[in-house]
Order: structure tokens, then C-alpha cells, then sequence
């Protein structure tokens, strides 16, 4: 699916308030409403992530900096650290370094019923012949009892193409430090750019404490325009 590694990461999925335990916008591909807390360095990492299209497979290793500046602003950094492709008839080609850096800042919405937050990111590519790229984010955290509902709306724009991001993810505690959450994702073009890639996945999360996460998921496509399957497993950490 394009754009992932320019953004499209999940709601949080630790049970409780932000300031108790770490909330992350990983894994997944949608964004969470919740902003890491001022003073707060948080620390997400992708070891390895996998897109398996058949004869044309790549893996990568993302990495998102966050940083609380104030109660309602959010600085984010994010790149990828490992990039490989594996193309059928074509040798192994492992690539360490960032191909693309993407900065951007979450920004919380004041609102009685729901918790929202903006994310303007822009990317920028540190090779080759690819122009910038913005996305737009506007991830919407409903609760629902026991569940929790992210609707993430938004729009990505660059190299001669329009996109939309319609995202919808419920996430469950199940009890102590496990959770849960299952996703679905449109991303239509909208300039005639080529059929829309659908997916839907799910993935689970276990907080080692409060400050320290991992995770698992996947993502499977429902439309040809889709990418097959994406795997992956993950680290996040936060440091008063």
C-alpha cells in the first residue's frame, strides 16, 4: 500500500489515560487522536516490518520520534532505517540508511465528546527522483464502552497524485497487559490514479510496563490495488 512509512500508523492501543501507561500510533496504519505527554521522548520501531506481494516482496524497518512539547502540541520524526527489496530474477538488495525523513506535528482539537487531533506531516526523500509529499490526518477517537472506535480521515498529495485515507479501527483490552484491535482502510486516488487499495488487519499489543510496548500484526488486501499482506512486529518505549 503506498505511503505507509509516510505515516499511516494505528490508534493507541494501551488501556488507560496517556499519562498512566504509553500510548502509541503504531501498529497499524491509521493515527491516534492521543498526543504523547509534554516533556515525554517516545520511541516506536518497527524490527522488521514485511510486504509480501508475491514475486515482488520488500521489508523495512520504521522509526517515529514523537516528542510532547506542550499538552496540546506534538513533535513527530519518522524514517525507515532498513529498506530491501526481493523481486523474483533480480538479486537480494539490502539498503541501510533513509530513503525518506517525514516531519510533521500532531496538534489536539479542543471537543465535549471525542478526542481529535490534525497531523500535517510532509516527506521528504533523501534520494532519487521522487518530490515531496504532505498528508493530512485527522484521526476521531469515539469510545464505545468497553471498545474503543478511530476514524481517520485524511489526504495525501504529491508526485502528480491525489489520495484519499479513510481508515476505521476498533481496539479492546482483554485484561491485564494485552490488547487488541482490528482495522480497515480505503485509500482511493483522486485523479483517475488507478483502482483503490483496501485492506483490513488486525494486530495485538503487550505493555512490558508502563513505559514499554511490543506488538504484532497484520494486514491483508481485499482489493487487487492492495498490497497481498503486510507482517510485522514492533517496539515502543517513552523516556520521562
Amino acid at each position: 500500500m503506498p505511503f505507509r512509512l509516510t505515516t499511516l500508523l494505528l490508534l493507541p492501543l494501551a488501556a488507560g489515560a496517556a499519562s498512566a501507561q504509553i500510548s502509541t500510533d503504531r501498529p497499524g496504519f491509521g493515527s491516534s487522536p492521543t498526543l504523547v505527554d509534554a516533556g515525554v521522548f517516545q520511541v516506536e520501531v518497527g524490527a522488521p516490518e514485511a510486504t509480501l506481494n508475491g514475486e515482488a516482496d520488500t521489508y523495512s524497518a520504521p522509526v517515529a520520534l514523537r516528542y510532547g512539547a506542550t499538552s496540546a502540541l506534538e513533535v513527530r520524526l519518522s524514517t525507515s532505517a532498513f529498506d530491501a527489496a526481493d523481486q523474483d530474477g533480480a538479486a537480494f538488495d539490502p539498503e541501510v540508511g533513509f530513503r525518506t525523513i517525514t516531519a510533521g506535528v500532531k496538534v489536539a482539537v479542543p471537543t465535549r465528546s471525542f478526542e481529535v487531533a490534525i497531523i500535517p506531516e510532509l516527506t521528504v526523500p533523501t534520494e532519487g527522483d521522487d518530490g515531496l509529499t504532505f498528508q493530512l490526518d485527522v484521526p476521531v477517537g469515539v469510545p464505545l464502552g468497553d471498545v474503543g472506535l478511530t476514524l481517520v480521515p485524511g489526504v495525501t498529495t504529491g508526485n502528480g497524485s491525489t489520495q484519499l485515507n479513510a481508515v476505521a479501527s476498533l481496539s479492546r483490552s482483554f485484561g491485564g497487559p494485552l490488547s487488541g484491535y482490528a482495522e480497515v482502510g480505503a485509500f482511493p486516488f483522486l485523479d483517475g490514479g488507478g483502482d483503490t487499495p483496501v485492506s483490513g488487519g488486525a494486530g495485538l499489543t503487550v505493555l512490558l510496563s508502563d513505559d514499554v510496548q511490543v506488538d504484532a500484526f497484520f494486514d491483508a488486501g481485499l482489493t487487487d490495488a492492495a498490497d497481498d499482506l503486510v507482517v510485522g512486529v514492533g517496539l515502543s518505549f517513552r523516556l520521562d
